[in-house]
C-alpha cells in the first residue's frame, strides 16, 4: 500500500522578503497568497523559470525575527495584475528544524476557529 500524506495550506497574507540567488537585482519583498509547511504561494514581478532558487524571509506574527527558508521555483503562472503578472509556487528546501517548527506552529494556530474556505488540501 502507498501512504499518500496530506499537507494543509493555509490562505494567508504574510509578509516575505526574499532573493533570488540567479540574479543580483533579484531583492524584492511581497505579501504570500497561501502556505503550508512544504512551501508557498507568492505573487512576484519578475517571471522565473522552474527550477530557481529563492532566499526566503517569512514574517510570522508573534516571532522576533523572520523564519529563513531557500525555496525552488516549481511553478509559475501568468495572473492579470500590472504590479504583479506572476505567481510563483515555491517549494521549501532548506528549512532549520526549529524555524520549521515555528511555521507549523504557526499554521496550526490558523486553523483554530478557521473557515473552511481559508484550508486547502495538498498532497
Amino acid at each position: 500500500m502507498i501512504e499518500r500524506r496530506k499537507y494543509i495550506r493555509v490562505n494567508d497574507k504574510l509578509h516575505i522578503s526574499y532573493k533570488v540567488i540567479t540574479d543580483p537585482s533579484g531583492l524584492g519583498e511581497n505579501l504570500s497568497e497561501n502556505i503550508s509547511g512544504l512551501g508557498l504561494r507568492l505573487p512576484f514581478r519578475q517571471r522565473l523559470d522552474p527550477g530557481d532558487i529563492i532566499d526566503l524571509f517569512i514574517s510570522l506574527p508573534g516571532e522576533t525575527g523572520p523564519v529563513a527558508a531557500k525555496g525552488r521555483v516549481v511553478w509559475i503562472n501568468n495572473q492579470a495584475d500590472v504590479l504583479f503578472p506572476y505567481s510563483l509556487g515555491v517549494k521549501f528546501i532548506e528549512l532549520s528544524v526549529a524555524d520549521q517548527q515555528k511555521l507549523d506552529t504557526y499554521i496550526q494556530h490558523k486553523l483554530t476557529g478557521k473557515d473552511t474556505q481559508d484550508i486547502q488540501w495538498f498532497g
